[in-house]
């Protein structure tokens, strides 16, 4: 078998989690996973038992991943079944050994330690609070030293030979130290931030970003993400340990311009705090969300992401970007293709912690039906392309910045409509959104149909809503 025993333990391990011991012996699916490999990277377990009616399987709640109205055209496509790559290099203790004839190429991305450098233990079991240690720890700067860059595999090339069936996410699942560091992350479960918790929530929605120094002792936290994929950065100095933190909602590939600014911010700060000289940069990445859906739009924001930032990895001199976590598409997949695991996810700015989360009503800050509805301003091209940045580490507040909405044709329509109707005309993920995802759609709706946005802008729409942080989690309009 051309299957490491590190690849093959982990196949059991994934499918031990997500099937009835009763159904297939350990010793069965060992032999399956050797004879037929390739559904390591693409089976589900469901096809490994004989009475797959028996086995009801329970889709878990969540996301808002809808950015635009869904092509009714793609209900009733196949899922087209991915070939196993040959060429697929699979990781032997902490190296990957690599060739253009593989496949793949070298990124500017670093690998994590395989070690459990700066992860905080789960010292308290029963502690499920926004201060508890149920995330992951940023790296301290002098462990660098020998770290290795990341491989990808190549998903664009003039010539077909050199192009990878593979995908970045089931790549990245040969990375010892990724894997570690995602199970570290997934297996513990959402902890709930409310507007009571000590700490300054700052609630990023999807298609916003957020931004906040060590000083400002904030937590940026976004989620109901399925699809979708959440961003998290840390960034540091050589010199100086001040940092800064930014978290994003990704809904799509795209948002290039977006992402590129996001790191221009990072490294404008860290020259600013530096007197104007760049020392290096050590920025720590997480990237979590998306699962293995049927039209591949998690793959497809996935590959596009890890793409994007070795890109503009190569941009800069004096920075080292780190991808810490990346528990994404297939890496956060429930293991039936029909929900991921983690949803949300929180990153304690002075800490440098990363856990998964989810963020209860009264934490989300101001305007929260208006910022959704943003995701419906299909005549506000700038609205429908940018992130919109909902909060500043100069400034400190909360920004809604002016945009563009009006009823469009089939709004009564989908008003109408019955809950499962509305999440399959409406969701790249109708099968695993949250409870009250129609509820939220249906008030997004029912707020452009009833408001205008001279109502929140002012006439000429140049009027940004500005909120000030009044303590204990309240914003108050200015």
């Amino acid at each position: 078998s051309i299957l490491s025993m590190l690849t093959l333990n982990r196949a059991l391990l994934k499918i031990k989690r997500h099937i009835l011991p009763t159904l297939v012996s350990l010793d069965k699916l060992a032999g399956l996973i050797t004879k037929y490999p390739h559904i390591l990277l693409e089976t589900s377990v469901l096809d490994l038992k004989d009475n797959s009616n028996k086995y009801e399987m329970k889709p878990i709640p969540a996301s808002d991943s809808c950015s635009t109205l869904i092509d009714t055209h793609q209900y009733g496509s196949e899922r087209k079944d991915d070939l196993y790559d040959e060429n697929i290099v699979y990781a032997h203790g902490h190296r990957h050994s690599y060739s253009e004839q593989s496949g793949v190429e070298k990124s500017n991305l670093l690998l994590p330690l395989c070690q459990d450098v700066g992860m905080r233990p789960f010292e308290d079991e029963e502690n499920t609070g926004i201060n508890s240690t149920h995330g992951l720890g940023n790296y301290n700067s002098s462990e660098y030293q020998d770290q290795e860059f990341i491989h990808l595999p190549i998903i664009e090339s003039s010539d077909e030979y050199y192009a990878s069936n593979t995908s970045c996410d089931e790549y990245l699942s040969t990375y010892p130290s990724i894997v570690e560091r995602n199970e570290l992350l997934l297996s513990r479960p959402h902890i709930q931030i409310s507007g009571s918790d000590h700490s300054r929530i700052i609630y990023v929605g999807q298609r916003e970003l957020g931004y906040a120094s060590s000083s400002q002792d904030s937590i940026l936290v976004s989620d109901s993400a399925t699809t979708c994929h959440i961003m998290a950065i840390r960034s540091t100095s050589a010199t100086i340990q001040d940092a800064l933190g930014s978290l994003c909602h990704i809904d799509s590939a795209g948002y290039d311009a977006c992402i590129h600014n996001i790191i221009n911010e990072h490294v404008s700060y860290h020259r600013k705090v530096n007197d104007g000289e760049l020392n290096e940069i050590i920025m720590d990445i997480h990237l979590m969300g998306g699962y293995d859906d049927r039209e591949g739009y998690s793959k497809e924001i996935s590959q596009h992401v890890l793409h994007l930032l070795s890109s503009i990895a190569s941009e800069h001199e004096n920075l080292r970007m780190v991808l810490c976590t990346a528990a994404i598409s297939s890496l956060n997949d429930d293991g039936y293709g029909m929900s991921p695991i983690g949803r949300g996810l929180a990153l304690e700015v002075s800490s440098g912690q990363v856990y998964l989360a989810k963020v209860d009503v009264t934490a989300r800050g101001p305007q929260q039906c208006l910022r959704t509805t943003r995701l419906w301003a299909s005549n506000d091209e700038r609205a429908s392309t940018t992130l919109m940045v909902i909060h500043h580490h100069g400034k400190g507040n909360i920004t809604i910045e002016p945009f563009r909405y009006e009823p469009f044709e089939s709004i009564n329509n989908l008003l109408c409509l019955n809950d499962d109707e509305l999440l399959r005309c409406t969701s790249t993920s109708p099968y695993c959104e949250e409870t009250d995802f129609c509820d939220t759609v249906r008030k997004n709706f029912w707020l452009m149909k009833k408001t205008v946005p001279d109502q929140f802008f002012g006439c000429n729409l140049n009027k940004s809503l500005s909120y000030r942080y009044g303590g204990k989690n309240t914003w108050i309009q200015m």
